[in-house]
Protein backbone atom coordinates (compact mmCIF):
# COMPACT_ATOMS: atom_id res chain seq x y z
CA UNK A 1 0.00 0.00 0.00
CA UNK A 2 1.86 3.14 -0.74
CA UNK A 3 1.26 6.31 1.01
CA UNK A 4 -1.22 7.86 -1.89
CA UNK A 5 -3.42 5.61 -0.35
CA UNK A 6 -3.34 6.67 2.88
CA UNK A 7 -3.61 10.11 1.81
CA UNK A 8 -6.71 8.89 0.10
CA UNK A 9 -7.99 7.43 2.96
CA UNK A 10 -7.42 9.82 5.52
CA UNK A 11 -9.58 12.35 3.32
CA UNK A 12 -12.23 10.10 3.32
CA UNK A 13 -11.81 9.36 7.15
CA UNK A 14 -11.98 13.02 7.24
CA UNK A 15 -14.92 13.84 5.64
CA UNK A 16 -16.77 10.89 7.76
CA UNK A 17 -15.63 12.64 10.95
CA UNK A 18 -16.60 16.29 9.82
CA UNK A 19 -19.67 14.75 9.20
CA UNK A 20 -20.35 12.67 12.20
CA UNK A 21 -19.01 15.90 14.01
CA UNK A 22 -22.33 18.07 12.61
CA UNK A 23 -24.82 14.83 13.11
CA UNK A 24 -23.59 15.22 17.13
CA UNK A 25 -23.90 19.04 17.12
CA UNK A 26 -27.90 18.52 15.58
CA UNK A 27 -28.64 15.42 17.83
CA UNK A 28 -27.31 17.70 21.22
CA UNK A 29 -29.64 20.56 20.18
CA UNK A 30 -32.28 18.26 19.51
CA UNK A 31 -31.89 15.94 22.72
CA UNK A 32 -30.29 17.99 25.35
CA UNK A 33 -30.45 15.11 27.47
CA UNK A 34 -27.25 13.73 25.87
CA UNK A 35 -25.42 16.45 25.77
CA UNK A 36 -22.79 15.83 28.68
CA UNK A 37 -22.80 12.00 27.32
CA UNK A 38 -22.40 13.05 23.93
CA UNK A 39 -19.68 15.69 24.74
CA UNK A 40 -17.01 12.77 25.26
CA UNK A 41 -17.39 11.53 21.96
CA UNK A 42 -17.35 15.14 20.38
CA UNK A 43 -13.95 15.43 22.03
CA UNK A 44 -12.43 12.03 20.48
CA UNK A 45 -14.02 13.11 16.81
CA UNK A 46 -12.39 16.54 17.21
CA UNK A 47 -9.09 14.64 18.54
CA UNK A 48 -9.19 11.93 15.90
CA UNK A 49 -9.92 14.92 13.37
CA UNK A 50 -6.69 16.28 14.17
CA UNK A 51 -4.74 13.28 13.96
CA UNK A 52 -5.51 11.89 10.62
CA UNK A 53 -4.81 15.82 9.59
CA UNK A 54 -0.74 15.16 10.68
CA UNK A 55 -1.38 11.34 9.40
CA UNK A 56 -2.40 13.35 5.66
CA UNK A 57 0.25 15.42 6.46
CA UNK A 58 2.82 12.37 7.16
CA UNK A 59 1.44 10.58 4.14
CA UNK A 60 2.10 13.45 1.74
CA UNK A 61 5.70 14.12 2.94
CA UNK A 62 6.31 10.21 2.54
CA UNK A 63 7.08 10.23 5.64
CA UNK A 64 4.66 6.63 5.76
CA UNK A 65 7.07 5.25 3.40
CA UNK A 66 9.88 4.37 5.80
CA UNK A 67 7.34 2.33 7.66
CA UNK A 68 7.03 -1.69 6.82
CA UNK A 69 3.95 -2.37 4.49
CA UNK A 70 2.28 -5.04 7.14
CA UNK A 71 1.94 -1.20 8.90
CA UNK A 72 0.75 0.30 6.20
CA UNK A 73 -1.65 -2.25 5.58
CA UNK A 74 -2.67 -2.06 9.41
CA UNK A 75 -3.28 1.57 9.16
CA UNK A 76 -5.59 0.99 6.03
CA UNK A 77 -7.67 -1.51 8.46
CA UNK A 78 -7.79 0.56 11.35
CA UNK A 79 -9.16 3.86 9.21
CA UNK A 80 -12.11 0.96 7.77
CA UNK A 81 -12.77 0.01 10.78
CA UNK A 82 -12.68 3.69 12.05
CA UNK A 83 -14.91 4.28 9.62
CA UNK A 84 -17.22 1.27 10.22
CA UNK A 85 -17.77 2.96 14.21
CA UNK A 86 -18.81 6.22 12.79
CA UNK A 87 -21.55 4.83 10.68
CA UNK A 88 -22.56 2.98 14.01
CA UNK A 89 -22.57 6.51 15.77
CA UNK A 90 -25.10 8.00 13.13
CA UNK A 91 -26.90 4.94 13.63
CA UNK A 92 -27.45 5.61 16.86
CA UNK A 93 -28.14 8.92 17.00
CA UNK A 94 -30.55 8.72 14.27
CA UNK A 95 -32.45 5.70 17.01
CA UNK A 96 -32.95 8.55 19.38
CA UNK A 97 -33.73 11.29 17.01
CA UNK A 98 -37.12 13.18 16.83
CA UNK A 99 -39.30 14.94 19.22
CA UNK A 100 -40.96 13.07 22.28
CA UNK A 101 -40.11 13.14 26.24
CA UNK A 102 -39.63 8.97 25.96
CA UNK A 103 -36.92 9.71 23.51
CA UNK A 104 -34.98 11.08 26.69
CA UNK A 105 -36.11 8.04 28.60
CA UNK A 106 -34.94 5.40 25.75
CA UNK A 107 -31.67 7.56 25.64
CA UNK A 108 -30.68 7.64 29.33
CA UNK A 109 -31.66 3.62 29.74
CA UNK A 110 -29.78 2.04 26.34
CA UNK A 111 -28.04 5.39 24.71
CA UNK A 112 -25.93 6.11 26.76
CA UNK A 113 -24.07 2.75 27.18
CA UNK A 114 -24.22 2.88 23.69
CA UNK A 115 -22.58 5.75 23.11
CA UNK A 116 -19.77 5.42 26.00
CA UNK A 117 -18.72 1.89 23.70
CA UNK A 118 -18.88 4.06 20.58
CA UNK A 119 -16.37 7.04 22.45
CA UNK A 120 -14.25 4.11 24.13
CA UNK A 121 -13.60 2.33 20.03
CA UNK A 122 -13.24 6.05 18.73
CA UNK A 123 -10.69 6.57 21.61
CA UNK A 124 -8.50 3.00 20.58
CA UNK A 125 -8.50 3.83 17.05
CA UNK A 126 -7.64 7.25 17.52
CA UNK A 127 -4.94 6.00 19.44
CA UNK A 128 -3.92 3.57 17.60
CA UNK A 129 -3.32 6.21 14.51
CA UNK A 130 -1.53 8.65 16.92
CA UNK A 131 0.83 5.27 17.58
CA UNK A 132 1.28 5.32 13.42
CA UNK A 133 2.33 9.32 13.66
CA UNK A 134 4.31 8.81 16.45
CA UNK A 135 6.96 6.22 14.28
CA UNK A 136 6.85 8.38 11.82
CA UNK A 137 8.93 11.12 13.45
CA UNK A 138 11.01 9.12 15.11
Amino acid sequence: MDPLSITAACLALLSAVSKATRFVTDFVVSCRKARNDITAVSRELSDLDITLHILKHGAEASELNQLPEDLRQHVRHIMVNCTTVLVDLEALLRKYQGPGLDRAIKWTLSGQKAAEKICVSLETHKRALGLVVEVTTL
